[in-house]
């Protein structure tokens, strides 16, 4: 159940930013603690746990306990958190935007951000599917291969790009 459920999010937490209706599961935040009196509201419903900014170590320690990871970022550069979640083998809920699918293709769940009942819905429905847990761990290792594929050729096409040969053989052409 939902109840039973411990959901972990990773960035800075904002009251808004959570599906309030959803915060009968076990919540897990570590990163920033927002703004104002936000991590005390938060804080104040005993089944969340705001640890704040944690070492490495510790992050993953926590973020491998959970169940699903939710992301409720309205904008994200590459999305490189979700991709971390995946690899922990979470399942990664997140907004339904461009950026976010391009990140996760076929492995993620995708939410209205603005709706948190649906939110709560689509991860409740998540978590109720037999052999959720595995599919998504497999879902989760084909999309980090993936992305490792994408960045060496990525990575291949930078240094062919870039190769200090070339530049300084293009510079001396400039100056001849």
């Amino acid at each position: 159940t939902l109840d039973e459920a411990t959901i972990t999010f990773y960035g800075t937490s904002t009251p808004e930013a959570l599906p309030l209706p959803v915060l009968t599961s076990n919540w897990i935040i570590v990163g920033r603690e927002g703004w104002g009196d936000d991590a005390a509201f938060l804080a104040a419903h005993p089944n969340v746990k705001i640890h704040g900014y944690l070492p490495s170590a510790d992050a993953k320690r926590v973020i491998e306990q959970a169940d699903v990871y939710l992301c409720t970022s309205h904008d994200e550069g590459l999305g490189l958190p979700l991709i971390e979640a995946q690899y922990a083998g979470l399942p990664v809920v997140a907004p339904d935007q461009t950026v976010f699918r391009e990140v996760l293709g076929a492995s993620g769940a995708f939410i209205k951000a603005d709706d948190a009942e649906a939110a709560a819905h689509t991860i409740l429905a998540l978590i109720q599917q037999s052999g959720w847990r595995q599919r998504h761990r497999d879902q989760a290792d084909l999309n980090t291969q993936r992305w490792n594929a994408l960045a060496a050729s990525d990575r291949g096409r930078a240094k062919g790009m870039f190769a200090v040969q070339d530049v300084v053989a293009k510079s001396a052409e400039a100056w001849s």
